[in-house]
């Protein structure tokens, strides 16, 4: 180029569409994969649908003919209440470290979720900020507070975690109540590649 003008941005990658099918019956789901995988954006994007269902918005995206065979957008349940824990909040102020901040919350979305039902949990990195053990255990016990309190209330509480122990959920829970889910890695290219 031009001495002094800037190289143009490269163009952005093509968005990835996700596709999410939730089996009747299931209450919690568990998302694992890689860092920079995608598993906060696909939370987010669950929480974003949930929404705009809220408000009536147009919800895009495309499903099986749930309805009959003349619709075949998407299905998505209405959820009273949208419940997130997502990112990192320390508060110098309330003297709350990430770890206390992220707990407080949590409770909170836990006690909304049986006061609001049918509510939505969306839980980022469940059980991280602490000893991996401890936190794989703590992120175990809240999905199953959870699937207790969503269990026959249309509620769905969805987590994401690098803590592997957390799939077991669904062999503890029944396989009917619990779902994992995974992050698409792409061996050949050594790369995420932003499917679930």
């Amino acid at each position: 180029g031009e001495a002094g003008k800037p190289a143009p941005a490269p163009a952005p990658a093509p968005p990835v569409p996700l596709d999410f099918e939730i089996a009747d019956g299931v209450v919690v789901v568990t998302i694992t994969g890689p860092n920079a995988g995608g598993k906060t954006a696909a939370l987010k994007t669950l929480g974003l649908m949930a929404a705009m269902v809220r408000a009536g918005l147009f919800v895009p995206g495309t499903g099986e003919g749930v309805f009959g065979a003349d619709y075949d957008g998407p299905c998505v349940p209405f959820f009273a209440a949208i419940l997130a824990d997502v990112g990192d909040s320390q508060s110098i102020v309330e003297s709350l470290s990430t770890f206390t901040a992220r707990m407080t919350r949590t409770a909170a979305a836990m006690k909304a979720a049986v006061e609001t039902p049918p509510a939505l949990v969306l839980l980022d990195e469940v059980g991280a900020g602490t000893d991996p053990l401890e936190g794989a255990a703590l992120g175990a016990a809240l999905m199953r507070g959870l699937a207790a309190r969503l269990a026959g209330g249309g509620g769905l509480a969805v987590a994401t975690t690098h803590h592997g122990e957390l799939t077991a959920l669904k062999y503890d829970l029944g396989v009917e109540a619990a779902q994992n889910a995974s992050m698409e890695w792409d061996e050949a290219g050594e790369a995420p590649t932003y499917r679930v």
